[in-house]
């Protein structure tokens, strides 16, 4: 895959890393260039990781469009035409209005369209050659009418397709003086050609979609550059299509064949999940044909319809831990850690086990707090779960924004010590090198931590329990257990409530931490 090969790189004579992709070798009478280099203008690694993916997908478009030339066929021809017609009918009645052109002078500028064919033609021609020499001219003469197009839009058709669009230009020519008569004196005879209203937007691709949609949407960073990689491969399977010309059977196949294992829908020939088939590469695909109907960009969403259904099989549902496994993570958090672990992986594994189990908060929430968000009020101290306005992060729902108290076995456990030892020059709780390409700082420690997990109960129901995420179920069960009113309960895990008489904010704390308080923990306080 493109993307996972774009790599920053450090220049030989910089301190900022730079992008450099190879051209394929079919694009490079096309883009006149072996390589693009692009200055990431940044010399931290962590930030030039997180810059690299936009600059690596504006590359991609720059390799789409021109694959794009090599395969323009009706859609893109009648898209340019549709294009050059309109602007010239602007142009054209400008002109008019300007010289204050008469009815006969506008019939006399079309018919003078002939007049620069017919120029310099040659001598003894027969009919056939006559009328090839005559559409050499016209396509001649139309192509470098519509090159400002070409240019603008990056496009560098084949000889062949720019023979034909040559031609085409040329009858939009005519067309477009048509157009101009109508317009200024009326013609109750004429009517606009099908591609007068056609535009390059129907004829993008879903690459090409998609990368609009990213930058007008609010997704997360991590969610653009996962989307990114499910629709690259989506595109490489229609053959680059546009996106109104796919039909549902071409979606149907792609998630079949992705199903399958087919080398043509994923790389790897690894033979993909219903689930992972249809909340991924589908919802994706979905999603961006939406955002194009919305707009009125498309008209027919070919995904409509078409989801995997598994065959044979129930998916079984999240669990939570026992109170002997949580008892049994926890200690396990006591143990001092092998030599080789780094410093930050051990901060995450001593105290992360506690913060999930005692707050229900998810492990994103966790691992993206800031050490500001340990907060005090009343005398009790509590983490302030909410969206980071720097970074654009947001939160999963609005529910998610929350003041959790933070249990007494917490406390106890030492947990205030170690809030307190994180130098104030860090803004992160769990400090850390763990932002990914996409700035997403969760993904590294969360893996780690739910190997190491697993590593602590081997004989654990995996197949239901999920390393981290059973936390939030374990703490949702002790709410029960204790008795706790719902809307304490959904207020500190940050579950929806059921009215707005269940919004919470820092000065109802005492009154979660009292609730919260009614959770025995299930270990022994450490002596």
């Amino acid at each position: 895959m493109g993307l996972r090969m774009c790599t920053p790189k450090r220049h030989p004579n910089s301190s900022n890393y730079w992008i450099r992709k190879r051209v394929p070798d079919e694009l490079r009478p096309i883009l006149q260039k072996r390589e693009i280099k692009k200055s990431l203008a940044t010399s931290d690694p962590r930030e030039a990781k997180r810059r690299a993916s936009a600059v690596c997908a504006e590359i991609d478009t720059i390799f789409e469009k021109a694959r794009r030339s090599l395969k323009m066929g009706a859609s893109e021809i009648e898209a340019l035409k549709g294009e050059y017609l309109r602007e010239r009918v602007e142009a054209i009645i400008k002109e008019a209005q300007r010289h204050q052109w008469k009815p006969e002078d506008l019939e006399n500028a079309t018919l003078s369209l002939s007049d620069k064919i017919e120029r310099n033609i040659p001598a003894n021609l027969d009919e056939q050659e006559y009328e090839e020499w005559r559409s050499d001219q016209a396509s001649r003469l139309g192509l470098k009418a519509i090159t400002p197009i070409l240019k603008r839009r990056n496009l560098t058709p084949p000889p062949g397709i720019a023979t034909r669009l040559g031609e085409e230009a040329f009858r939009a020519e005519y067309d477009a003086y048509r157009a101009a008569y109508a317009n200024l004196f009326g013609d109750p005879e004429w009517n606009p050609p099908r591609y007068a209203s056609r535009t390059m937007e129907e004829a993008s691709t879903v690459l090409e979609l998609f990368e609009e949609y990213a930058k007008n949407s609010e997704l997360a960073p991590r969610t653009i550059d996962s989307w990114r990689t499910y629709l690259t491969r989506a595109n490489s399977f229609f053959k680059s299509k546009t996106a109104g010309d796919i039909k549902k059977q071409d979606v149907r196949a792609f998630a079949e064949a992705l199903q399958q294992g087919d080398k043509s829908a994923t790389p790897t020939g690894k033979a993909l999940s219903v689930k992972s088939i249809n909340d991924n590469y589908l919802a994706s695909l979905s999603a961006v044909y939406k955002w194009a109907i919305e707009r009125d960009r498309l008209t027919f969403d070919p995904t409509k319809g078409v989801r995997l259904k598994e065959r044979g099989r129930t998916t079984l549902p999240i669990i939570q831990y026992t109170r002997e496994e949580v008892a049994t993570i926890l200690t396990a958090t006591r143990v001092k850690p092998e030599s080789r672990v780094k410093p930050e992986t051990a901060n995450v594994r001593r105290w992360v086990p506690w913060l999930c189990a005692f707050t229900g908060a998810r492990i994103s929430e966790i691992l993206w707090l800031k050490r500001e968000d340990i907060q005090e009020t009343q005398g009790i101290h509590y983490i302030n779960i909410r969206p980071d306005i720097e970074t654009g992060r947001g939160t999963k729902t609005r529910s998610s924004i929350r003041f959790v108290p933070l249990h007494p076995a917490i406390i106890n456990e030492g947990f205030l010590e170690y809030w307190k030892s994180v130098p104030k020059s860090e803004t992160y709780l769990f400090p850390g090198n763990w932002s990914d390409k996409s700035g997403d700082r969760t993904k590294s420690p969360a893996n780690k931590l739910r190997e190491w997990l697993k590593a602590q109960l081997p004989k654990a129901n995996w197949t239901q329990l999920n390393p981290n995420h059973s936390f939030r179920h374990w703490l949702t069960a002790e709410c029960r257990i204790a008795k706790i009113d719902g809307d304490y309960a959904r207020a500190l895990t940050g579950h929806k409530q059921k009215d707005a008489h269940g919004d919470y904010g820092p000065g109802t704390v005492p009154i979660l931490y009292n609730e919260l308080k009614l959770i025995p923990s299930p270990v022994a306080p450490r002596m």
